[in-house]
């Protein structure tokens, strides 16, 4: 018998290990440094094309680097020949200084000049620039330039010294360019004739696969569309070409991914060398042909400008045809670069899609033909006809911008990157879209009684002293507060239910739950910054998954007892960190008030709560998956499902944060054996 009970109790000690989430794989362990997604290879790269091309002066000395992509291929580069640090000569100087003034270096005190670089630690595509000890991919940038170094000695400035950092197969690449334009390009040649001559070149002599840089191109004679538009683009520049690359899925014909835009004596000129029916082999055809205005249509829509005038006028008709649209996939913007102002034509009936949004950095006016029987601007603001629906207030429009009297919904992104004092919400406003406010930065705003429905993510990256919503306010999307710099935020009473990710990784100071809320969202105070304390009203029943987790929350003020208290649903996964501060002035540990007795325990624990019994994989899962939060976008709470702290707010979904549960599971299976082996 004896045996037997030391074999069920080794068990029951083996399960609540086996249960219990070890720390160093906490999702909660990891920082907002995180990064989600692959870093773009191919702009850092063409980046130091750029440079190349830029510092290629021979008298500079050089140092070079050799980016990861390349290590293995240039294994035996000599050192001597191209050395990888510069030594400035310090003997003889007195408590010498030496700093970088411009460009990007690293130097030593001892004078040794070295490539900046900075080292990522990554497990799968989440890297962090700091070291976590199980994630050991490690990958590097590398930083070209131009870099000048002053050294100072005895306070006395003595000498700047001007170094050339260069990426090395970035070098080789330009050479070889430079070789070939030698060889192609005659005295005496337009600038349109150049152009063919380079596009001929490519599409003549190198292969198509799928590396992904000019770079490339160049080193292994073969590339996608961004190297052969890439190459092209640098090579035309060389000789003097006004030319860039270009998005080129939209155009009609053959479907080309990327190709490039040249402006040649007042023309646009798209030249092409890419994959088409004659397959990936060179040689390959070419094409140059220009582009109406620098527009390019798809049946009825205007699906692309590439121009880089700042004021665009859209043409009623394009190609023979009405332009009844503007983007046709929702997801890719008409402008392929910052425009000012813009007008759109009479003709205009469909849906605008992304063409219009706040990704257009620097648009300040948006005018619509007087004629447009859908669309109507008023101030440089875009509207529906009847101008009951704001579509958008450009981000650099200069005056305030007040909401029009009839105006009852702002729609997606409609003050996104806003910069005013004030913004009254009217009345008549009864709903604000999915991240309508996003990065908003606006000091006083006032939401009148009448708003009733607020979009996902609405005041994402908000900044402003004080948002009141107003008791008409029934229903919020998840996320509305994410990431929000609201000094102080008031709920509705009538918003019963909270979202998830209410003030998900907020700046919020102040937060007020009006009695009446009765559910806390999932991760509604994950990872909060600034937030010290809450007041939780007695209606409260319900906090769902990990509500609280890795909050800065130190204290919760319940208007309530602790019986009643132990009575609100998922109570048991509240960190230990929280104590929590009673009505009759009793307080507790968060984690603990409720552990004096079984009952409380299991009516906390099961009772009122429908949610699904914890799982190995969802712990697994949390743990492993990161902060994937990178460049700030209004839809990235509702697209990034799959990973880290923006991912799905499911609140059907336990993680097991706390290892009380698991442990009360262990001790109940030991219990149970325990009895069954007394009464055999």
């Amino acid at each position: 018998m004896v045996r037997s009970f030391a074999l069920l109790l080794g068990l029951a000690v083996m399960l609540a290990f086996a249960y219990a989430e070890p720390d160093e794989l906490s999702y909660h362990g990891f920082d907002d440094e995180i990064e989600a997604g692959a870093r773009s290879e191919n702009v850092a790269v063409e980046a130091r094309n750029s440079f190349v091309l830029e510092g290629n002066d021979p008298e500079i000395p050089r140092i070079y680097f050799i980016p990861d992509e390349w290590v293995d291929y240039y294994a035996d580069l000599s050192t001597t020949l191209y050395p990888r640090s510069f030594q400035i000569p310090i003997t003889g100087l007195s408590n010498p200084k030496l700093k970088v003034v411009s460009g990007t270096a690293n130097v030593t005190e001892s004078g040794e000049v070295f490539p900046s670089i900075t080292t990522w630690y990554c497990a799968g595509s989440l890297c962090t620039t700091r070291v976590i000890s199980n994630w050991d991919t490690i990958k590097h940038d590398y930083y070209a330039s131009v870099a000048n170094i002053s050294v100072t000695a005895d306070g006395v400035e003595t000498q700047y010294y001007v170094i050339n950092v260069t990426d090395y197969p970035a070098y080789v690449s330009y050479n070889k360019m430079s070789n070939i334009l030698s060889q192609i390009i005659q005295d005496g040649m337009t600038q349109y004739q150049m152009l063919e001559a380079i596009t001929r070149w490519v599409a003549e002599n190198t292969d198509y696969n799928s590396n992904h840089t000019a770079t490339a191109l160049m080193i292994y004679d073969a590339g996608d569309y961004y190297a052969i538009s890439g190459a092209i683009a640098m090579m035309a520049k060389m000789v003097g070409i006004n030319a860039t690359t270009r998005r080129a899925g939209q155009d009609p014909g053959e479907y080309r991914g990327q190709n490039v835009l040249a402006v040649i004596d007042g023309k646009y000129i798209a030249a092409d060398a890419g994959f088409n029916e004659n397959g990936k082999t060179k040689p390959r055809e070419y094409a140059l042909y220009e582009l109406d205005q620098c527009f390019t249509m798809y049946n009825d829509y205007l699906v692309q400008y590439d121009g880089w005038n700042t004021t665009v006028i859209i043409p009623n008709i394009l190609n023979n045809t009405e332009v009844h649209g503007l983007g046709r996939n929702s997801d890719v913007s008409v402008f392929m670069h910052d425009i000012q102002e813009v007008h759109l034509p009479a003709t205009l009936k469909s849906h605008i899609s992304r063409a219009l949004d706040y990704h257009i950095k620097g648009l300040r006016w948006i005018e619509v033909d007087p004629l447009n029987e859908k669309y109507k601007s008023l101030n440089g603001v875009l509207y529906m006809n009847n101008m009951t629906r704001l579509i958008l207030a450009p981000m650099n429009l200069d005056a305030s911008v007040p909401l029009h009297e009839n105006t009852t919904a702002l729609l997606i992104g409609a003050f996104a990157y806003r910069k005013q004092p004030k913004l009254l919400i009217h009345s008549n406003v009864t709903s604000l879209g999915q991240g309508a406010l996003f990065y908003a930065n606006i000091s006083e705003i006032t939401i009148e009684p009448g708003l009733k429905t607020i979009g996902e993510a609405c005041f994402k990256y908000t900044t402003s002293k004080k948002v009141v919503l107003p008791d008409t306010v029934i229903s919020m999307s998840q996320g509305p507060f994410y990431f929000a710099k609201i000094d102080e935020v008031v709920l509705s009473k009538n918003c019963t239910v909270l979202p998830n990710g209410v003030f998900q990784e907020s700046w919020v100071y102040k937060a007020v739950i009006p009695e009446g809320v009765e559910v806390i969202g999932g991760r509604n105070f994950y990872k909060t910054r600034n937030l010290i304390n809450i007041t939780l009203p007695h209606s409260v029943n319900s906090f769902k998954t990990e509500a609280f987790s890795s909050t800065s929350i130190k204290d919760i003020f319940y208007e309530g007892t602790k019986k009643e208290w132990c009575n609100i649903s998922m109570v048991t996964a509240m960190p230990k960190t929280i104590t929590v501060h009673f009505s009759n002035g009793e307080t507790a540990a968060a984690n603990d008030a409720c552990n004096e007795t079984t009952s409380s325990v299991h009516s906390s624990a099961t009772a009122g709560s429908s949610e699904p019994k914890p799982t190995i994989s969802s712990v697994h899962s949390s743990a492993t998956t990161g902060n994937s939060e990178s460049k700030p976008t209004i839809s990235s709470v509702h697209s990034s499902k799959q990973s880290g702290a923006d991912r799905d707010f499911n609140s059907s979904e336990v993680f097991l944060s706390d290892g009380g549960r698991q442990m009360l599971s262990a001790v109940f299976v030991l219990f149970t054996m325990c009895l069954c082996v007394v009464f055999h």
